[in-house]
């Protein structure tokens, strides 16, 4: 192994030990107070029992699926009996992704909520690098996957083409087994407990969502990581790595010919694309933490396309296959632009949901499902256009290059959804805050945040309703918030549940009547 074949190898190792790396460093960070450390472990020990029986549940269908794989492998010579192999190790590298991704994640949202008390930065590193051990874990498991699975089976044992293609589906099919479990099972469980947990503080207890004195809120957070993170982790991982399978089964069936290297360019290009997006982590800095995190995307982006042009050129006899995997890459921005605006809250169609629910739940609901239709419009637009562009370019061969390029430089290191969806959990789980601080901040700027991303609604409120400093809980306008408050029955709003104000501990305007 000498030449370009150590590319793909060296990629996935690079990829696994910055992922180390990063997961010493969130481990170094201090985890804050007893009580944050409590609440943490909570939420981790209920997400580890939700994967431990839901693994349960999965190993059996692995084993069901690997026996018929065995038989069918007795009555046809192009599925041998190495594909229930592979389904068994894509299986097993699908849940590890997503079981290490939720791992971290349950152990930096304290050390994020810690981290913020110094400054904005501290803690978007540390949610931001949580994020980015389940990508690159993503990226390196599926680059040493299919690389062992094709190596193996071109250089170590002589199988047929049919048969190499066989093997590389199996893992394939392996790893969307897991990912179909993980991801409906953990989002089904994540809106049940979220609904849940609603229910029983807002309408029967009557106090704020995700409250402390909900216990229901607990079962909120473990959903949150066992659907958004582990369920997520296995998702990538399957749509990864059959990208790749795509591109090499097309070359080994012999419907692209661009020169000797066909076959292993898919991987080589998944391969710098983890380059980049190591490289790309460099310029994640900033106050904004959407800012930030846009440069990494579009930095990654930029150079990804970079080495994929050098290694088109000196691989490949033709440019064509470039050109596809561009047409995917720019379908992928086109996307994540186009999903960015229509869930920001400093966009028109958020704003328009947020008027429309002045008017009542009908309204707001027809408004809803109006965007929500329209906003799947571009994505499929885009989509159908990278396909056709990419097919002129290099046909099939050029469809899943062009899907690997969408998936490799932002998608293998999804550090935008995982690491603001941390951020966001993180920030209202710090118990060191006062209730009313973890929900509304000390002032305007601070409600603006509040008011992101899961509350776009808020933007619409006049800004005589929205708090204003020195303490939201004493503006004038919150007046009849606070009757109602008071309202409240007395072991719900004893002093320790009360904030304290700028003015001290016991201003003329927030004072018990």
């Amino acid at each position: 192994m000498l030449g370009i074949e150590i590319i793909p190898p060296v990629g996935g190792l690079v990829a696994i030990l910055t992922a180390a790396y990063l997961v010493r460093y969130i481990l170094s960070k201090p985890a804050g107070s007893d009580r944050m450390q409590e609440l943490s472990q909570s939420i981790y020990r209920g997400a580890m029992t939700f994967l431990n029986e839901e693994y349960r549940t999965i190993a059996v269908f692995v084993v069901v699926v690997m026996a018929v794989l065995v038989g069918a492998s007795f009555y046809s010579e192009d599925m041998p009996v190495e594909t229930a192999l592979s389904f068994l190790v894509g299986a097993i590298f699908s849940a590890l992704a997503g079981n290490i991704g939720m791992r971290i994640a349950t152990q930096a949202n304290a050390r994020t909520a810690e981290g913020v008390k110094k400054n904005l930065n501290n803690g978007l590193r540390i949610a931001f690098s949580s994020g980015a051990v389940m990508g690159l874990s993503v990226a390196g498991l599926g680059i040493l996957g299919v690389f062992l699975f094709y190596w193996a089976y071109t250089e170590w044992f002589s199988v047929s083409d049919a048969s190499l293609t066989s093997i590389l589906f199996g893992f394939g099919f392996g790893a969307s087994s897991i990912a179909l479990f993980a991801r409906v099972g953990g989002g089904i469980y994540t809106k049940s407990a979220d609904v849940g947990a609603d229910i029983v503080g807002k309408v029967e207890a009557g106090i704020p969502e995700d409250d402390p004195r909900n216990p229901a809120t607990i079962a909120d957070n473990v959903g949150d990581n066992v659907g958004d993170v582990a369920g997520m982790g296995a998702d990538l991982f399957e749509s990864y790595v059959d990208s790749i399978i795509a591109g090499i089964s097309l070359a080994v069936l012999g419907y692209a010919a661009f020169g000797e290297h066909t076959e292993l360019y898919p991987l080589v290009i998944v391969a710098l694309g983890a380059f980049a997006s190591i490289a790309a982590m460099l310029l994640v800095r900033g106050k904004n933490a959407y800012a930030a995190l846009r440069n990494g995307l579009f930095g990654s982006a930029i150079i990804f396309a970079l080495l994929a042009f050098i290694a088109t050129y000196y691989l490949l006899d033709s440019l064509d296959p470039f050109y596809a995997i561009l047409v995917g890459l720019i379908d992928g921005i086109i996307i994540g632009l186009a999903t960015e605006y229509f869930t920001s809250d400093q966009r028109s169609p958020t704003q328009g949901i947020a008027r429309a629910a002045q008017t009542g739940p009908a309204t707001d609901i027809i408004q809803g499902m109006s965007v929500g239709m329209l906003s799947v419009f571009i994505p499929v637009l885009a989509t159908a256009i990278a396909m056709v562009l990419a097919f002129e370019f290099a046909g099939f061969y050029g469809v899943a290059l062009a899907a690997v390029g969408m998936l490799s430089p932002p998608w293998a290191c999804p550090w935008p959804t995982t690491a603001t969806d941390r951020w966001r959990t993180t920030r209202r789980a710090s118990p060191k805050w006062p209730i009313w601080a973890r929900r509304y901040g000390s002032g305007r700027r601070d409600w603006t945040r509040w008011a992101t991303p899961r509350r776009p609604w808020a933007r619409a409120l006049p800004s005589a309703r929205r708090p204003s400093p020195p303490w939201p809980w004493c503006s004038p306008s919150l007046s009849p918030w606070r009757a109602r408050w008071r309202a409240l029955p007395s072991a719900w709003t004893s002093r320790r549940s009360w904030p304290a104000c700028s003015s001290g501990p016991c201003c003329p305007s927030c004072s018990r009547p």
